[in-house]
């Protein structure tokens, strides 16, 4: 399989170093729950912009501030004039995508610029046909500029101090519509946006409410330290419910940056390459939170309304502290005896072949066997060092080959019993000379997933199918490196799930992975119940949480659980290393609790 990094896609739900992210469960009201069928929430003091579409013609939407351009906006917009298509009143709006061209937009100035929290409701009719469309957003400029430049400013990385831009992505990929975030942000790593992945699905054919929300970041500096506030949230709900929460982004670092515009969107970058339309109706722009629309009035429940504090999820304590089951074994001396242990890998051993008595398997790849006999030409690519100081403890350690011209291997172990929630934790050392590009991204750890009676190590065979949901699945932490001229440009963790192909940037790690130094990484695995949404994967380096990924979904049956983690030393399926590399690895632990760092003398 091949990685695509034209973009790279993070956690539908995420949390970083400077905040919490996580998805609420119930339907929430707000301001709509004021205003039966919307009638009068216009007039709330709170309510920016309300647009019901109960206009003569698409035109009057231009007097009212709504602009588009006409050249590029010709036969996308109009309004409706069957009753029966609108959600509530008699029109609504009609968006139509021509094949062959890349659709318009439809921006509106805030009347004055903001400076807290703008959410954006409108209803959706989407039908489950449509082709791939951006959808609609929230956008702001510094003081002084034309607020037009915000969506003007494609390729532009906002610095700051200029702009910032959040623009909401539906994704039709066949057998169902996913959303996705392209913000502009102080912290992308390139001149384009990010593309962030919401873990939900979009209702279709059907009216939905779907409420998005900026809040700009603090600006300056954080008190007695060097670095700027990344407190800028960005939040989703779908008919009341929060799907997408993030609270730790840089829109801004000077207050010069508001929230200046909203916008619609009918328009792709790449041209639609198939016929369809979708309607919009009872959109409202407000300080705070609208929700649903009710038929009769009812209390808000939301925070912003209510007065109450946001609610975060609830954190274990070792996993928020940082101190987990390694906080009890001086150097993980002994750790393997604990009861929450599964097995614990030193590689203190005289040869290879020891570690393959004690349960590791090589498996040359990948994809390269369909009956798991090929598996012995893998172990050319691990040694063991015994240099002195090699080690991160002990005496030795695992060296990985990244051999020039090949594509590495894998080491498997199956565990004991299926596991529904596993942590497997690892001391890495990367050294200065690594692949430059991410063309050959190195796979570097992992867990895999099968229903009862399959053996592990066809998931990775060349045969093996996308899941169902009735397995297998797998999970592969990948090491980026990017370099120019010799010069790393980036250093970046990204974790793949192989059931979907989805690909989740890790941010809070960027920048911070040593070179030639040892650093303790630890990932979780939680299953979810089956039809639910409710497994998690998160992510620690050297006791930080990095990633969190709720509302995670890997089976549809009890029958597919955890039974294998493997160490990796492998590359893309289609890209050789272009020359000879190695890093090393020590002190694996798996688990059922949470490890943390190795304790210290």
């Amino acid at each position: 399989m091949i990685l695509v990094w034209a973009f790279v896609v993070t956690a539908g739900v995420w949390v970083g170093a400077a905040g919490e992210a996580f998805a609420a469960g119930g339907v929430e009201y707000g301001i709509a729950a004021r205003y039966p069928n919307d009638e009068g929430i216009g007039k709330d003091r709170d309510v920016l912009i309300f647009e019901d579409y109960e206009l003569g013609h698409v035109d009057d939407l231009r007097r009212k501030g709504w602009r588009w351009n006409n050249k590029w906006g010709r036969g996308v917009y109009s309004l409706s004039e069957d009753p029966t298509l609108a959600f509530g009143g008699k029109k609504c709006l009609v968006k139509k995508m021509p094949r062959g061209r890349e659709g318009a937009i439809m921006p509106r100035d805030l009347d004055s610029p903001e400076e807290g929290a703008v959410y954006h409701r409108v209803y959706l009719k989407f039908p489950k046909d449509a082709p791939s469309t951006r959808v609609m957003g929230i956008t702001g400029v510094r003081d002084g500029w034309e607020t037009w430049r915000a969506i003007g400013s494609a390729g532009w990385k906002p610095d700051g101090a200029n702009y910032y831009c959040v623009t909401l992505t539906f994704h039709n990929r066949g057998g169902g519509i996913r959303p996705s975030w392209y913000p502009y942000h102080v912290d992308q790593k390139a001149q384009w946006g990010s593309n962030w992945d919401v873990n939900a699905d979009i209702p279709t054919d059907r009216w939905f409410c779907m409420e998005i929300m900026t809040k700009l970041t603090t600006p300056g500096k954080v008190p007695g330290a060097e670095d700027t506030w990344r407190d800028g949230e960005l939040r989703m709900w779908i008919d009341g419910k929060e799907v997408y929460t993030r609270t730790d982004v840089r829109y801004r670092t000077d207050p010069i940056v508001k929230t200046t515009m909203i916008f619609d969107q009918c328009y792709t970058s790449q041209k639609f390459k198939t016929d369809g339309v979708c309607y919009a109706d009872n959109r409202v722009v407000a300080r705070k939170y609208v929700g649903p629309m009710v038929t009769a009035k009812r209390p808000p429940t939301h925070p912003s309304l209510t007065g109450q504090p946001v609610k975060l999820p609830p954190r274990q304590k070792p996993e928020s502290t940082g101190f987990g089951i390694a906080n009890r074994y001086l150097n993980d001396r002994g750790i393997e005896k604990d009861p929450d242990v599964i097995f614990f890998e030193d590689f203190e051993v005289g040869e290879l072949m020891e570690l393959e008595r004690r349960g590791w398997s090589p498996r040359w790849g990948p994809g390269l066997w369909a009956n798991g006999t090929r598996e012995k030409k893998g172990w050319k690519y691990y040694e063991i060092d015994d240099a002195a100081g090699a080690a991160f403890a002990g005496e030795k350690c695992l060296k990985k080959r990244l051999p020039k011209g090949g594509k590495g291997a894998r080491m498997i172990r199956d565990l004991p019993a299926g596991e529904e929630v596993l942590y497997q934790r690892a001391y890495l050392k990367v050294p200065r000379k690594m692949p430059p590009n991410a063309d050959h991204a190195v796979r570097i750890m992992g867990v895999t997933g099968v229903k009862d009676g399959t053996p592990t190590w066809q998931p990775y065979g060349a045969r093996t199918p996308r899941s169902d949901g009735t397995g297998p699945f797998w999970l592969d932490l990948i090491l980026v490196n990017f370099e120019r001229r010799g010069k790393i440009l980036s250093r970046k963790l990204v974790l793949q799930s192989q059931k979907t192909d989805t690909l989740y940037e890790v941010p809070g790690a960027e920048g911070k992975l040593p070179i030639d130094k040892w650093f303790c990484v630890e990932m979780k695995v939680k299953l979810n119940t089956p039809g639910e949404k409710d497994g998690e994967l998160r992510l620690w380096v050297d006791g930080k949480e990095v990633l969190t990924v709720m509302q995670a979904s890997f089976r549809s049956t009890r029958a597919v659980k955890i039974r294998s983690v493997q160490d990796e030393a492998r590359g893309d399926t289609h890209h050789p290393f272009p020359d000879d590399y190695d890093f090393l690895v020590d002190n694996i632990v798996v688990a059922r609790k949470y490890i943390g760092p190795a304790k210290g003398e």
